[in-house]
């Protein structure tokens, strides 16, 4: 670890901390709040996530703020926080350890910091944390914490409060931060923010709150993660929030460190009951979209998983079926595994019965351990627990492994065997496609469901 004195713009001198890691797999910028300081139990748990992880970490005090930088905190303004972020960056970049695309991380006004720097040289970020952010200033002005002491504010200009993280400090800061403040709004440019986003937010944040980080999720374009701390503030004090914001934090990084190469395995029989639950058809390509974006993927091959009934067994025609595995393989590209259904024949007293019989386990075990070394990510669609042992044998050999599956169709082993697991149906992204069909099998309300979603051909 070095710590050292730079030069903003203003000749002010700041404390930067450089934790530069052997053999980096990249770098991050940590970012505390107004009147945060670069020591802040929640800022070090942002920095030893991305240690942990294998990047070389820069922290700092802002100017005007209770740091070792120079300033007065009276002074701050986001301004001079946006400002000093980029001093620290460009400073950066005349060191030897120096990386792009960075992450960056920031809390508070550090977050909004972090974000209107991303929005502004969107190329050399590779991912975002803006954590607890501001997202405007009329956004903060609506806020519990800024409208009880607003006019009092105004009136004599200045805000005084005691610090809650050190007794009998007393923060001044003038109406002229409120003015500053009010210049900035991340909403307009969040077009920009195509890189990942991870966004948390405490449950009580009365400065922050979650319905205003909701307002940037929901327009944020790109793979996105929004987490609410169940009892916590707008500062991450207790043990046990700094423990969750930790484990989201570093799952969140695990799943964008590297340019990923994903491998999706679709288990056709387990979607079904997705499908008709939603009354929809999955798209596939939309499907297949949001995985590559969720998961930071650089390459994605889908394998697709299917028994067909046999022909004569059906009163309907099976063409639209094999059309549509046609178009999953010409069209979309996917590794299309058919085979025909296996009928047993029973015979007994009251006659004979058939049942018929098409499991793709061993299939879909097959391939993936058979690719294993082409994927770093596993997506599998399936919530049979007779997959647990291939998901520990994959996860044993480094890879990633994402289970999807959806309520009344997963197994508890397997929800909770994985690296994730996402219920399709709670996906906010759009992967659905057209309406559900039903099939006239002839005479008065005798209908089934089509059993496979066929684009108009």
């Amino acid at each position: 670890m070095q710590k050292l004195f730079i030069r903003n713009r203003k000749n002010q001198n700041m404390a930067v901390v450089v934790e530069e890691t052997p053999n980096a797999k990249g770098m991050a910028f940590v970012m505390h709040g107004l009147g945060g300081d670069k020591y802040q139990p929640h800022i070090q748990v942002f920095v030893a996530a991305f240690k942990e992880h294998g990047l070389s970490v820069v922290y700092f005090d802002t100017t005007n703020t209770f740091g070792e930088s120079d300033g007065d905190y009276a002074d701050a303004t986001l301004t001079n926080y946006y400002e000093d972020l980029e001093d620290v960056i460009n400073w950066s970049k005349t060191q030897r350890w120096y990386a792009e695309p960075f992450w960056l991380c920031g809390h508070s006004l550090g977050g909004i910091s972090v974000a209107l720097y991303a929005e502004k040289y969107p190329t050399q970020v590779k991912a975002l944390a803006p954590i607890s952010t501001v997202i405007s200033g009329k956004l903060s002005l609506e806020t519990p914490r800024y409208k009880k002491n607003l006019e009092v504010w105004q009136k004599t200009g200045w805000r005084i409060e005691e610090n809650a993280e050190v007794p009998g400090r007393i923060k001044k800061l003038k109406w002229s931060h409120v003015e500053d403040r009010l210049h900035y709004d991340l909403l307009p440019q969040v077009n920009k923010l195509t890189m990942p986003v991870l966004l948390i937010a405490g449950e009580l944040d009365n400065s922050t709150p979650p319905v205003h980080q909701k307002m940037l999720f929901d327009a944020l374009p790109g793979p996105k993660e929004f987490h609410v701390v169940a009892g916590a503030p707008h500062t991450f004090r207790a043990l046990q929030h700094l423990a969750e914001i930790k484990k989201i934090m570093s799952e969140w990084i695990g799943k964008y460190l590297e340019d990923n190469v994903i491998y999706v395995f679709i288990d056709a029989s387990n979607l079904w009951a997705a499908q008709k639950a939603k009354g929809k058809f999955f798209d596939y390509e939309k499907l297949r979209k949001f995985i590559k974006e969720e998961f930071n993927g650089v390459a994605i091959e889908v394998f697709y998983y299917t028994a067909y009934p046999a022909d004569g067994t059906r009163e309907y025609s099976l063409e639209g079926k094999h059309k549509f595995y046609t178009f999953l393989k010409k069209g979309l590209g996917f590794k299309v595994r058919k085979k025909e259904l296996k009928r047993i024949i029973t015979a007994s007293a009251e006659g004979q019965s058939v049942e018929e019989k098409g499991n793709m386990d061993v299939e879909i075990a097959i391939d993936a351990v058979h690719h294993s070394k082409k994927y770093t990510i596993a997506v599998l669609f399936s919530g049979d627990s007779d997959f647990l042992a291939l998901v520990t044998y994959l996860r044993n050999g480094g890879k990633k492994v994402y289970i999807f599956s959806s309520k009344n169709n997963i197994s508890e082993e397997l929800k909770t065997g994985g690296d994730g697991y996402y219920d399709i149906l709670n996906v906010q992204e759009d992967i659905w496609g057209r309406e559900l069909r039903y099939r006239d099998q002839g005479g008065e309300n005798k209908t089934t469901l089509r059993e496979e979603g066929c684009p108009k051909m």
